[in-house]
């Protein structure tokens, strides 16, 4: 879905979408063997938990549901990347062409929310926010991040934040209670 924010269109939905449905044509051109059997499913599964969890995150129910669906759509990317690097094309060039711009691809996303949790970091101490140059998607996010209830947590310096944080110091602790995964 095309969103309109200033007069721009932003279609970070729309890209994940389309990089999911671009694994999958991808994973059709594979040979067929016992490793890319396996590969093939958590690739898939992957590229498209990536889309999946950033339209959850634009209907998150407060701030954190929004950053913890953001961290792991950045996960997501990241571990599809990984899956794609490790199917065997047995050099076939053109299926390794499309590999390379797909891993780029699942590059590009996963620096998008990572600026996105970046920002939203800053948002959530009162920190000023980085600059970005990535504009967009970005800039469409953390207009939703902002239109979210929930108020910011305390503890900011206001001006320059002097708290040393990370997006994941943000999060709760994982269910086994240690840090963020």
């Amino acid at each position: 879905m095309t969103e309109t924010y200033r007069g721009k269109q932003y279609d970070l939905e729309d890209r994940t979408y389309e990089f999911a449905r671009r694994v999958r044509a991808f994973v059709k051109t594979l040979p067929r063997t016992i490793c890319n059997a396996e590969d093939v499913k958590q690739v898939v599964r992957s590229s498209g938990s990536v889309g999946a969890n950033y339209i959850e995150a634009n209907e998150a129910l407060g701030k954190k549901d929004f950053l913890m669906r953001i961290r792991i759509s950045r996960k997501e990317s990241k571990e599809t990347r990984y899956w794609l690097r490790l199917v065997d094309t047995q050099d076939d060039a053109a299926v390794n062409t499309e590999r390379d711009r797909l891993v780029q691809e699942s590059t590009e996303l996963m620096r998008i929310f990572g600026a996105i949790l970046n920002t939203v970091r800053h948002e959530i101490c009162f920190c000023p926010p980085p600059p970005s140059s990535l504009g967009g998607a970005h800039d469409f996010a953390l207009m939703r991040f902002q239109q979210l209830s929930l108020p910011p947590r305390r503890g900011g310096k206001g001006e320059g934040c002097a708290m040393s944080h990370s997006a994941e110091s943000l999060l709760p602790p994982n269910k086994f209670g240690g840090e963020p995964t």
